[in-house]
């Protein structure tokens, strides 16, 4: 009897020990995979899904047919009624890489535009040491007249009081969201004296390569060049995910309403920086980046523009957003809410 109680009593504490160890298992393997892919997918939610989540489900990967054609009819239209002199128009469908190129040789003066290089270049910097976002620098007044043989020229006001301190973090919101001359000059003055040519590497590093001569006056730079650094941000492929990501969040709290902006309902998230520049009284030019979070088909837009007006520019801006919103939501809608592999 003994004997028959031990072997009974090992049975039970076998079986017990097996299934609490099948539980355990089970929750120490994959459910906690599970939990850190969601997490990551929070943490970076403003990067390619691919990149983050492996989730091939979150995008449509169908066509958006006709949309070249759409989008050259539309810019030829719009130079035709004069609206525009000339536009540039650049379209990547973030869920299949498939691009649409318009008008994408003419060069133009990037403006404002360039200061989605300089938060990147701090960034950068940012990665080696995050304690670079808090380092702070007084704002001593107007410096803008200073640089206009250079990298920064706009209208001579800032948000920025004589005599505060400001952290870096603080100068690339104020930069992107209220594109700010002024704390733009405080930055680019940083990166000069941790190295003067640290931001033209960084620069050149994302393909963009600005000739010695040229100034940020000056025309120089494509549609398609300029995407490079919205397309790099949202793949994460220069900067890491954490500051990728932290670069997208600044973007999409940018305060500039027209254009691509106005175009996209307010729900749809859009990450989006727009650079002006008045060459002279019968000349300006205006251009808008954004990368558009529309779900399941999100894309990346860049219109560049030359006319004599200015709300004409917006218009043209807003005409082209609208149409590839509109082209890119209709596939969706055709697609259906799932497609035939994802059906098992």
């Amino acid at each position: 009897m003994k004997i028959l109680k031990l072997i009974s009593t090992a049975l039970f504490f076998l079986l017990v020990g097996y299934f609490v160890g099948s539980e355990v298992g089970g929750k120490l393997s994959q459910p906690q995979e599970i939990k850190s892919v969601e997490r990551k997918a929070i943490l970076y939610e403003n990067l390619n899904p691919l990149q983050s989540i492996r989730d091939y489900r979150t995008n449509s990967l169908k066509m958006i047919e006709g949309l070249e054609e759409d989008l050259t009819i539309e810019a030829e239209q719009l130079v035709k009624n004069k609206n525009v002199k000339s536009i540039s128009i650049y379209f990547q469908d973030l869920s299949n890489g498939n691009t649409v190129s318009i008008n994408d040789l003419e060069i133009f003066s990037p403006a404002s535009l360039m200061k989605v290089p300089v938060m990147i270049a701090i960034l950068k910097l940012a990665e080696n040491d995050s304690k670079v976002l808090s380092q702070e620098i007084e704002f001593k007044g107007i410096q803008e007249n200073q640089y206009n043989n250079g990298r920064t020229v706009g209208a001579n006001s800032t948000v920025l009081i004589s005599g505060m301190r400001y952290s870096l973090m603080k100068l690339m919101e104020i930069m992107i969201d209220e594109s700010d001359n002024e704390a733009t000059i405080l930055l680019l003055d940083f990166l000069d004296a941790f190295n003067p040519d640290f931001l033209n590497q960084v620069q050149s590093e994302i393909g963009l390569i600005v000739p010695d001569s040229a100034v940020y006056a000056e025309d120089f730079i494509t549609v398609k060049q300029f995407s490079s650094f919205f397309r790099t941000l949202y793949n994460a492929s220069y900067l890491n995910e954490e500051y990728s990501n932290l670069a997208l969040s600044i973007l999409k709290k940018s305060g500039y309403g027209f254009g691509i902006r106005q175009a996209i309902p307010v729900d749809i998230p859009i990450a989006h920086k727009f650079g002006h520049k008045v060459i002279n009284e019968n000349l300006q030019e205006l251009h808008h980046f954004g990368l558009v979070y529309l779900s399941r088909k999100p894309f990346l837009l860049g219109v560049m523009t030359k006319g004599e007006d200015i709300e004409s520019l917006k218009k043209a801006i807003y005409l082209v957003s609208n149409l590839a919103y509109q082209k890119a939501s209709l596939t969706i809608e055709k697609e259906g809410n799932y497609r035939s592999r994802d059906i098992n």
